[in-house]
């Protein structure tokens, strides 16, 4: 029997059949997962519910801000030209950074990936072997949700990293690439591990029933393993990068030119992919914005998530002269959810208004 905690999740079976060949044999392994309907309902209900607070959330967080925006453009234009004078172009950003370091949906996510760790066997079964090539890329597809361990540690790690103020020794990572290159490192990881004398440790830890040991496993303990293993690898990537760009930086300190955060160069692949790529649109006269990098480019301790790239997320305001077409001028706008106002270190705070407002997202 296959248990997670004390329920039966799947069964499986091993068998030898020996060769003639005097110490040739194969090994055989099935697993069946065992499904009831309620189950599978709780899990339905579960991940329904799971979607409609990531999409409330979405919008609470980041797209409803838009409205506020679209008004102030309408009523007050930019840089004293007339409303209805102006047209302004939004190139609208992508938030699932923001999604991604939600407390909540990173441990509904890991418990999700607990409670189903049958078929994360299955899937290391399909990453175990070579043979099949395609079983193998499939298993590293399916295996690629083990990131959410990443994000996981990633939201929670801030709450360390900022009480030690450890934040100039991590490099914020783009959430988005790192879910691109799980798919890549989590088959050879598992299948390393699996070939190696790790898997022992996996043996040992799925063995923790002494009065069942030759009845069921208990996976969710060798799950856990896999998921702090691959909790490690944000923080591990995090810190390798900023040492290469700190030694970087000190050994080309001449010749790099200064980061221009205000523009759009200044993002993560998915913008530069689909805006600079397919939409290569005329550079704008006169750029503003990303002040916000600029600080937590000379002060990291205003990152209130360190480990967590939030350029994604940042929209790009462009005002067209009406009479030639042209981009007269580019404003970089980002939210202030990834801003540390350090309101209990009063040698770091940042003075806020206050005054009541119907919103305070945006930072110029």
């Amino acid at each position: 029997h296959v248990l997670v905690g004390s329920f039966v999740t799947a069964e499986s079976c091993l068998w030898i059949d020996p060769f003639p060949t005097a110490g040739a044999f194969s090994v055989y392994h099935v697993l069946q997962v065992v499904q009831t309907t309620i189950w599978s309902w709780v899990k339905f209900a579960y991940r329904l519910l799971l979607s409609g607070f990531i999409f409330v959330e979405i919008w609470r967080l980041y797209f409803r801000h838009y409205g506020l925006l679209l008004s102030n453009l309408k009523v007050y234009g930019l840089q004293g030209v007339e409303s209805g004078s102006a047209l302004y172009d939004i190139q609208v950003g992508d938030p699932t950074w923001m999604i991604l370091s939600h407390p909540y949906i990173c441990v509904a996510m890991t418990i999700d990936i607990i409670c189903n760790s049958s078929y994360s066997v299955v899937t290391l079964f399909r990453i175990s072997q070579l043979q099949d090539l395609w079983q193998f890329v499939l298993g590293s597809f399916c295996g690629s949700n083990l990131v959410w361990a990443s994000y996981t540690t990633m939201r929670f790690a801030a709450v360390v990293i900022k009480r030690f103020r450890w934040e100039a020794y991590f490099e914020p990572l783009d959430a988005s690439m790192m879910t691109l290159s799980s798919a890549f490192y989590a088959g050879p990881m598992s299948y390393m591990i699996t070939h190696t004398p790790l898997v022992m440790v996996f043996q040992f830890l799925v063995q923790v029933l002494p009065t069942k040991k030759m009845e069921a496993i208990e996976v969710s303990v060798g799950m856990s393993m896999f998921l702090l293993i691959f909790a490690s690898v944000p923080l591990l990537q995090a810190a390798v990068a900023r040492t290469i760009f700190k030694r970087q930086k000190r050994k080309h300190r001449k010749t790099i030119p200064a980061t221009r955060f205000d523009t759009t160069r200044y993002n993560d692949w998915k913008y530069l992919f689909f805006y600079v790529w397919f939409d290569p649109t005329l550079q704008a006269a006169s750029k503003f914005g990303g002040t916000l990098y600029q600080l937590f480019d000379q002060e990291p301790q205003y990152r209130k998530f360190p480990l967590f790239s939030s350029r994604g997320s940042d929209c790009f305001v462009r005002q067209v002269d009406i009479q030639n077409g042209r981009i007269v001028g580019q404003y970089r706008l980002s939210l202030l959810h990834g801003l540390d106002f350090h309101a209990k270190d009063s040698s770091l705070r940042i003075a806020t208004c206050t005054d009541p407002h119907l919103a305070k997202a945006i930072c110029v």
